[in-house]
């Protein structure tokens, strides 16, 4: 999932519960601007507390995924 997915279901989410980027906003102890930049994918990586919170607020459980890459190895020849 890249950033902007995130703000996808992020407003996907607000929205099948009926609220506002503000109510969301407040119910997640963040600003409103904030939550509109997540959604519009403009604010990239945010904060793992404010994830928390907005999964919080949006009763959902926060799934984290890492990607690792894997490392190159030089060929030997």
């Amino acid at each position: 999932m890249t950033w902007r997915d995130l703000g996808k279901e992020i407003q996907r989410l607000r929205e099948a519960r009926g609220l506002t980027q503000a109510q969301l906003a407040q119910l997640s102890d963040l600003s409103t601007v904030y939550v509109q930049k997540l959604e519009l994918g403009e604010r990239l990586s945010p904060s793992f507390p404010a994830l928390e919170r907005l999964a919080k607020a949006l009763g959902v459980t926060l799934e984290i995924r890492l990607a690792v890459k894997p490392e190159r190895r030089k060929r030997r020849i």
